[in-house]
């Protein structure tokens, strides 16, 4: 039984991983960030979660991955795209007094942005931009 829950969970991170994949290679990368937006901040799981001290799959490493690599290999307009998207879920979330955990969903997430930018000779401009 622990180990079909360990099993279970290993299959949920890989075809996580792989959609996003998929998504970045289709550049639908945002598509992808607005669901995993949408699933974390609506969650009652993810709220448990927090309220019991455990990591959400935001800060699974296969996850945080795999959102690296996507961004990293996807054009500076999706990055564009995904930022302006997870900016407006925090700005909202604070705007509406959402639950500390919703709001804090977002910045994890924006914080794996962050962290996977590349900055070169054809996206330093953008990203400045950005800040």
């Amino acid at each position: 039984s622990r180990q079909t829950e360990t099993a279970e969970d290993d299959e949920s991170k890989d075809i996580v991983c792989i959609i996003c994949s998929t998504y970045q290679k289709l550049r639908q990368l945002g598509h992808f960030v607005k669901s995993i937006l949408t699933c974390a901040n609506d969650s009652q799981a993810f709220e448990l979660g927090a309220q019991q001290g455990t990591k959400t799959f935001v800060h699974d490493i296969s996850f945080v991955r795999a959102l690296t690599s996507a961004i990293q290999n996807s054009p500076i307009g999706q990055t564009e795209e995904v930022w302006g998207m997870i900016d407006q879920y925090i700005v909202d979330g604070v705007k509406e007094n959402n639950p500390a955990t919703m709001v804090t969903n977002s910045v994890d997430i924006f914080v794996i942005l962050l962290k996977a930018l590349r900055v070169g000779p054809f996206s330093s401009k953008p990203i400045k931009e950005l800040c």
